[in-house]
This record gives structure tokens, C-alpha cells and sequence, in this order.
């Protein structure tokens, strides 16, 4: 882990985009908003969680639902 800055969210942005280029399923959960643009770019399904809106899911299904 690296300091605030230090390029974490950008590999991984980058990581993530080639892992969708392959047509791998991603489930990602992210508390600092960092993907929600590649989330959106690639046509995916971002799912924002706060205290007052609790979600669950079963990371063992893929989005399609199989």
C-alpha cells in the first residue's frame, strides 16, 4: 500500500480494464468511488452502498446470473 496519491487506484483501473478486455467476470468492492467511472465506461453495474442504504450480494454469482 502506498500513500494517497501514489498511483493505487490508477494501476488497478488499469489491471481491471484489461481483465474486462479478456471478458473476465469482475466483482469489485470499492469504498473510495475510485471505479465507478471505469464501472460505467465498460457498461457494467455500479451498486453504491452507504449506512442508510445496506446492500448484500453473493459474490459467487456473476452479474448475468449464471
Amino acid at each position: 500500500m502506498g500513500p494517497s496519491g501514489s498511483g493505487k487506484s490508477f494501476h488497478m483501473n488499469s489491471v481491471v480494464r484489461q481483465l474486462w478486455e479478456q471478458n473476465t467476470d469482475i466483482v469489485m468492492v470499492d469504498t473510495g468511488n475510485s471505479y465507478e467511472g471505469l464501472c460505467e465506461y465498460v457498461g457494467g453495474k455500479y451498486i453504491a452502498y452507504t449506512e442508510d442504504k445496506p446492500i448484500t450480494m453473493n459474490p459467487s454469482t456473476s452479474a448475468s446470473g449464471s
